[in-house]
Parts: C-alpha cells; sequence; structure tokens
C-alpha cells in the first residue's frame, strides 16, 4: 500500500512543479519523506519477523497441531425444538 502512496505523490509533485504550486510541492515532499519512511520501517519489520514452524508440505501447522485446533462452533440460534428438553 505504501508503494501505491508514494508513487502517488511522486506524481502530485511533479503536477504542482509544472503548475509552480511552490507551498504544495513543498507540502507534498514532506509527506512522501514520511512514507518512505514508514516504508522502510514496515520492509524491516517484516524481515524480522520469521514465520511459524512449516512442516514439509509449507503447511503452517503440523498434522498433529491441526487435529488439535478447535473446528467452527455451530449455534442453533431458534432456540429449542418443541418437545425437547431445553
Amino acid at each position: 500500500m505504501e508503494r501505491y502512496e508514494i508513487s502517488s505523490y511522486e506524481s502530485l509533485i511533479r503536477l504542482a512543479e509544472m503548475l509552480k504550486q511552490t507551498k504544495v510541492v513543498r507540502l507534498l515532499k514532506q509527506n512522501l519523506k514520511e512514507e518512505e519512511q514508514t516504508l522502510k520501517k514496515m520492509s524491516t519489520l517484516a524481515k524480522s519477523i520469521k514465520p511459524a514452524t512449516m512442516d514439509s508440505e509449507g503447511a503452517e501447522f503440523g498434522e498433529e497441531e491441526k487435529r488439535s485446533q478447535p473446528g467452527p462452533r455451530i449455534v442453533n440460534k431458534s432456540g429449542p425444538r418443541k418437545g425437547k428438553a431445553a
């Protein structure tokens, strides 16, 4: 997402320069610098995060761990059935 914002700011800066809007150019360049810093921080963070242990097939959990994960809960929203104890 940051890359799209950076590209947008670069285009807006070029347009503002063509229109000789120096104050707008200065403000857009400040925003561009912030976006570039954010992208750098996010890239550094992404490199530092280690993925969960992968099994040989590339699955996130091993087979034993998969079986121990709870499945979806089914909730009966219509209430108790007639003729049956609640």
